[in-house]
């Protein structure tokens, strides 16, 4: 039999849960949304976001890229002063800024996704088993920042690209967004300076141009054609190393020197370039702004930037005596 209220009869005020009440809900809630997360965390790695690498790169005054499996060498770079140093084996250069400058931007801030697994026996599986992978070690005045391993590169077919990672004395792999290897680990040629000439232009006031064959220098002083080209050549890179040349060895396969004066220059800008004959690349150019590097190039690289112009110049050269 159901009660209902007489009419004219009110129900009382209804008594608000007090904060006890609350507090116990509130707390369940947190409970079961924290073991929601752990599950989902552990077994598949959904809903899994962390800073898995953070250094201060200010700190940082070495780094070793080694390859596990690769027939290459370490690749050492340290710092000194304000200059990085890149050695490998029994190289070392100057390592630019544009490879350098990446490398330590990525190892300030490297977000993992989620966790992939957390069994030694599938490492190999994402490419970071103790001998697989690149290795990564940082250091500050010595001691280890960081030490991990860059697995391999997963694509996905909605377009997602995953890196796996595994810190070096940990179990878990890591997936993090993106191609990051490239950055992280580029060849031990990132580092090496590309820059075959990097002048000002408007600092030049003299061309001395030396081809094989010739008793005499040509000379280009300023003019519209020879302002056009000092544009189109005053930041020019190599492309290809050439590493096997021997300049005392190769010194008769000598084609010509081209050389560049300024009035505020310590000395001037000479650019001498080769021919072997023998090779797929058969010139082979060298600059005093890059003295540590040699670049081989075909007919379409380097000399038809920097040499096949100068024919074309429009100006009429000034016979001098050969610059030695």
């Amino acid at each position: 039999m159901c009660n209902f209220l007489k009419p004219g009869h009110r129900r009382g005020p209804q008594k608000p849960p007090d904060e006890k009440t609350n507090l116990i809900f509130l707390l369940l809630f947190l409970l079961l949304a924290y073991g929601g997360i752990r599950y989902l965390t552990g077994k598949s790695g959904l809903l899994f976001e962390t800073q898995l690498i953070a250094i201060d790169t200010s700190a940082v005054t070495a780094i070793s890229l080694f390859p596990e499996r690769s027939a290459q060498q370490e690749i050492l770079l340290k710092k000194e002063g304000k200059t990085w140093i890149a050695s490998q084996g029994n190289r070392s250069v100057k390592a630019t800024f544009r490879a350098i400058t990446p490398l330590l931007a990525k190892l300030a801030d490297i977000e993992s996704h989620h966790i992939v697994t957390k069994d030694l026996t599938e490492w190999e599986n994402y490419g970071v088993g103790a001998d697989q992978g690149i290795r990564i070690r940082v250091f500050s005045q010595g001691d280890l920042l960081e030490d991990f391993l860059i697995g391999r590169i997963q694509y996905l077919a909605d377009s997602t690209v995953y890196t796996y990672i595994r810190l070096w004395e940990d179990e878990e792999v890591y997936a993090v967004e993106g191609p990051i290897a490239q950055a992280l680990s580029p060849g031990f040629d990132s580092f090496r300076s590309k820059s075959l000439l990097d002048i000002d232009p408007d600092d030049v006031r003299e061309i001395r141009w030396e081809p094989k064959g010739l008793d005499s220098a040509l000379v280009y002083v300023r003019s519209a054609q020879v302002d056009s080209f000092l544009q189109t050549i005053s930041a020019l890179e190599g492309r290809d190393f050439a590493d096997s040349f021997d300049p005392v060895r190769d010194a008769g396969l000598l084609e010509g020197r081209i050389t560049f004066f300024a009035s505020d220059w310590d000395a001037p800008v000479e650019v001498a370039y080769y021919r072997d004959s023998l090779e797929e690349n058969p010139f082979i150019f060298y600059s005093t702004r890059n003295p540590d590097n040699y670049f081989s190039s075909d007919s379409a690289g380097l000399f038809r930037s920097l040499v096949i112009p100068i024919y074309s110049l429009g100006a009429e050269p000034v016979m001098v005596d050969t610059i030695q």
